[in-house]
């Protein structure tokens, strides 16, 4: 259960958030300041050299059916006209030109005042609806009257400034653009790949701007939220995404049924792998990780974002690794020959060598870097060498048995 108020004010005070963000991201101006509740709902301030342009807002959200918010007869009417007034003696600059706006979801009947007021261009026509005014105002009662009286106070050419500039979006006119939020959405930018984040988007942001404004109310100061903050933020959540999109994905994401099903007499590192003697289970995980490597390949470079020389690249390093690996360690292993031992030993020893460059060269405390980005998945870099290790008479051929050495390697 609600009170009847309360969804209204609670809905009201979004959309003027709402609103704020689009005026914000609207606005060509990369210097544009939207003030939320100062001197009005919203407040846009947009500086063009030494001009200033300031638009004065009134937003009106209604859930009610068949009710318009800014009717000829209603105090929302009245009392912003006033506020208006008022705010234009108050900014009479040679330097700075002021509009106004009304904003509501509902759709304002053409025959309405305020749509009379809001289309009116000519002066024919801005006197008209000067008139107007003059005429509806004594005939008003309750909230809206005192108000009233004082609108029509206002010398004929303030009424009619205010008139020449003001303008209405109601719901009928907005309709072909999408609401609100899909407006701004639209202002993003967003790529093919990020729109299925749209939403997720527009509520950071606008999160963001909330945020913002209870963080300037707690310090007793006036909400003015820059563009320029909001325009980072929105270029952070883009590249966040575009990391997420670029990072490989987890071994467990890929379905690589398909894969483990291909004839595995093809794969030249299980070869490798049977020389060394190793455990099942090491079988199974250098097969899962190969797939694996391979599946992820495919997917970042169909996306378009990765290029192939990215991968060649990381392929170059990880041989270079492997390449200092098996130098160190083969030196390494000199000391622990002996001049006396037997062929089988000597098998044996070679046996243990290539077991330590293998276990070492798949460690999974190391994630080589792709591109500019790094890598987390242990997988993507363990079935990268056992890519390179399935690739004999490549310039980056790895192998772990010397068994395997290609003869024209010194």
């Amino acid at each position: 259960m609600t009170t009847s108020s309360a969804p209204a004010q609670a809905g009201g005070y979004t959309y003027q958030f709402q609103y704020a963000l689009l005026r914000l991201f609207s606005s060509l101006s990369s210097d544009v300041v939207v003030g939320i509740e100062t001197e009005d709902d919203i407040v846009t301030h947009e500086y063009q050299g030494c001009e200033i342009h300031i638009e004065f807002n009134q937003s009106k959200l209604s859930f009610q059916d068949g009710h318009t918010p800014i009717g000829d007869r209603s105090r929302n009417l009245w009392r912003s006209l006033e506020i208006w007034l008022k705010l234009q003696r108050d900014n009479v600059n040679t330097h700075t030109s002021v509009s106004f706006a009304f904003v509501t979801n509902k759709d304002v009947p053409p025959s309405d005042l305020v749509h009379q007021l809001a289309s009116a261009t000519s002066d024919a026509e801005i006197a008209n609806a000067v008139q107007q005014l003059h005429a509806i105002a004594p005939t008003l009662t309750g909230k809206a009257k005192e108000s009233a009286e004082n609108v029509v106070q206002y010398t004929q050419e303030e009424l009619s400034n205010v008139v020449r500039n003001l303008r209405l979006l109601d719901g009928a006119a907005v309709a072909g653009a999408g609401s609100v939020a899909e407006q701004t959405i639209a202002l993003f930018h967003l790529t093919k790949e990020m729109e299925p984040h749209a939403q997720e988007i527009y509520q950071a942001l606008l999160g963001n701007l909330i945020d913002k404004c209870l963080a300037a109310w707690n310090s007793k100061q006036p909400a003015l939220i820059n563009k320029l903050p909001l325009a980072h933020r929105l270029q952070a959540e883009k590249d966040w995404r575009r990391r997420l999109r670029l990072t490989e994905q987890p071994w467990v994401n890929h379905d690589l049924k398909e894969y483990l099903s291909r004839d595995r007499s093809s794969l030249f590192f299980l070869k490798q792998i049977e020389r060394l003697e190793v455990q099942e289970k090491l079988w199974t995980r250098a097969i899962g990780h190969y797939w694996g490597y391979y599946a992820e390949r495919s997917r970042l470079l169909g996306i378009g974002d990765v290029l192939p020389q990215d991968f060649d690249a990381r392929d170059s390093h990880l041989f270079e690794r492997w390449q200092g690996t098996v130098d160190n360690m083969e030196i390494s292993a000199l000391d622990d020959v002996s001049d006396v031992e037997s062929a089988e030993d000597s098998d044996a020893a070679q046996r243990k060598l290539a077991r330590a460059i293998y276990m070492d060269t798949i460690d999974g405390k190391y994630c080589a870097p792709l591109g500019d980005q790094s890598t987390q998945n242990p997988y993507f870099t363990s079935g990268n060498y056992h890519y390179l290790a399935n690739r004999p008479n490549t310039p980056t051929f790895v192998y772990w048995h010397k068994a395997f050495k290609p003869e024209d390697d010194a």
